[in-house]
């Protein structure tokens, strides 16, 4: 509690970095939509308070809100999230100053170790396209395309099922429905189907769905090491009364 609670005051020393960029007339909507953000996410409303303080985020791109955007996520179980935003964070860490770097030590010490714990147990898919498409196919997961770049390793996800679409540059395409469970990792060899020489009618996407018993990868740590190192790291980024919390709140950084 005394750490989380030193972690809380040196928010506070870094206000500046929360408002570079931000237009003026966007910071008090941003510090609006942040406290309410945190008060939800100290109440365990997570389904409204992370939305918020992520929209905070992208209005001021600050250090201390992206932070507890991560924290936010980790506790609402969704750890690809709360992954993604702590890598980001600890990259934003690097390119501050060594005076601004000391002040937020504790910070980048504590996402440094859900990184650690996370990337062991986030699920992933890794879809390896034919030489011809690597370029040229679109791949959408859920629905989202998924930028080209992104399909040179392999894609965190979240627990759960997973609709994933490719599309080849001819029009062809196929999907799987894929359910990723805690710690593994899986791969998919893209194949499409012949043109048909018939009579050049689509035939539609193949569709396969994977059970959790046909997984096609390996698991890495145990099942329910990201909900116990979780839980026990990210008991809460204020512990203690709301009150503490806005004492020591400044510009969406406590």
């Amino acid at each position: 509690m005394r750490a989380r609670a030193a972690i809380i005051g040196l928010l506070a020393a870094t206000a500046m970095l929360a408002t570079t960029g931000a237009r003026a007339e966007e910071q008090d909507r941003a510090k609006k939509l942040f406290k309410e953000g945190l008060a939800a996410m100290m109440a365990g409303k997570h389904a409204s308070g992370c939305p918020k303080i992520e929209t905070a985020y992208w209005m001021t791109r600050g250090s201390g809100a992206l932070f507890t955007l991560a924290e936010c996520n980790a506790q609402w179980g969704k750890p690809s999230a709360a992954l993604r935003h702590y890598r980001a964070y600890l990259k934003t860490y690097a390119r501050l100053t060594p005076h601004q770097r000391k002040l937020q030590e504790e910070r980048a010490k504590l996402a440094a170790t859900q990184v650690a714990a996370l990337a062991a147990v986030v699920p992933s898919l890794q879809i390896e396209l034919p030489d011809d498409q690597r370029e040229r196919a679109v791949v959408k997961v859920d629905g989202k395309k998924v930028p080209n770049e992104s399909l040179d390793g392999p894609i965190e996800l979240e627990v759960g099922k997973h609709r994933v679409v490719v599309t080849a540059a001819d029009g062809r395409s196929t999907e799987q429905t894929v359910n990723l469970v805690e710690g593994v990792k899986r791969h998919w060899e893209v194949k499409f189907d012949e043109p048909s020489d018939d009579d050049g009618s689509d035939p539609g996407p193949s569709t396969t769905e994977w059970s959790s018993t046909q997984i096609a990868g390996f698991v890495v740590g145990g099942t329910g090491v990201a909900v116990a190192v979780v839980g026990a790291v990210t008991g809460g980024l204020a512990v203690g009364k709301s009150g503490t919390v806005d004492d020591h709140c400044t510009e969406l950084l406590c």
